[in-house]
């Protein structure tokens, strides 16, 4: 009996140690289960980015808001030109880029620019790039001749026009010319209205103040100047003179320039008998004369003659044609 209660002890107690090392060994488990996360979250938070390193390596754009980019525009243009700041207009670019161009209100059609974040002024359209050369060239007037005035409004594209064709045209009015914007180029459209005498063709004007002929009537307008520029002065902004004398302004000066003609030949010819009129299609004046063909008074022949405002004189018909024969061979 005693055998069997030793035996059931030692089983107890063997049980019992055995219980005992499971559960220990089991707690280790868990415990360690618990921090197998910490020690991974540990490892996540050695390899994660400090925040805003990666923004240390991006440099700090040089223009910064609208302000700045007006300034450093104003700053690189008025090397050459005097502008306001108030004539430069700001628009947001791709990224942080800016872009540049003059307001409606500007005296100077510089074109469109970039301004990049280092600062630097780019170029953007062709008007930009010639005045990228203008202003790299010790604003050299032989590139670009910026405007000397402004051209802002209708009036002052008629008026600009107006004060060129004058100079040969000096019974002009100024009310003769009127102008409408060109929404697509910017540039104003420039015609002749009813109050002109005739039709003086089409024209561009540009804000800059260049002045283009667009049609072949113009061109001849343009040409009868014979515009040339006064080399000997040293300022870009002189007068260009016109070199279009003898100018037959009225019905007078028609009748007297062909009088002077005829009358070496015709001396007894009355300068207030030559008829003159307008003719707007053909742009030139119609004279006809009466000359004296031989000695008998009552021989007269009737001349036909076109008097271009440049004071050429071409006969018309067959009298006319005889009678300049007669006095370009002076043989009277």
């Amino acid at each position: 009996m005693k055998d069997v209660l030793a035996k059931s002890h030692y089983m107890f107690v063997a049980v019992l140690l055995v219980s005992i090392i499971v559960g220990c060994g089991g707690d280790e488990d868990v415990e360690n289960t618990e921090n197998t996360p910490a020690v991974m979250e540990t490892k996540n938070e050695i390899f994660t980015p400090v925040p805003g390193s990666t923004t240390a390596s991006i440099p700090t754009p040089v223009v910064q808001d609208e302000s700045a980019a007006i300034r450093h525009m104003w700053v690189y243009v008025t090397e050459c030109v005097d502008i306001d700041k108030g004539h430069i207009k700001v628009d947001r670019g791709i990224g942080s880029e800016w872009m540049i161009m003059p307001t409606e209100s500007s005296s100077q059609e510089f074109g469109t620019w970039r301004i990049i974040s280092s600062g630097e002024i780019l170029p953007h359209n062709s008007r930009a790039e010639l005045w990228e050369k203008y202003l790299g060239s010790d604003c050299d007037t032989n590139i670009l001749k910026p405007a000397a005035t402004d051209v802002l409004t209708n009036s002052d594209a008629a008026t600009l026009l107006w004060t060129q064709l004058a100079k040969c045209n000096p019974e002009l009015p100024v009310d003769a010319l009127s102008a409408q914007k060109n929404r697509k180029t910017g540039s104003w459209v420039v015609v002749s209205n009813t109050s002109a005498r005739e039709d003086l063709g089409v024209w561009s004007v540009e804000r800059n103040a260049e002045i283009t002929p667009l049609n072949k009537r113009s061109e001849e307008v343009w040409e009868m100047l014979k515009l040339a520029e006064q080399k000997e002065s040293g300022n870009s902004y002189s007068e260009a003179s016109a070199q279009c004398s003898p100018v037959i302004r009225s019905e007078d000066d028609a009748k007297r320039r062909l009088w002077t003609n005829l009358s070496p030949c015709f001396p007894n010819m009355d300068a207030s008998v030559i008829q003159t009129t307008w003719d707007p299609a053909n742009h030139v004046w119609v004279a006809i004369s009466k000359e004296k063909g031989g000695q008998n008074a009552t021989d007269t022949s009737t001349s036909v003659w076109h008097i271009s405002k440049n004071g050429d004189i071409t006969p018309t018909n067959l009298s006319a044609e005889a009678t300049l024969a007669v006095t370009s061979s002076k043989n009277c």
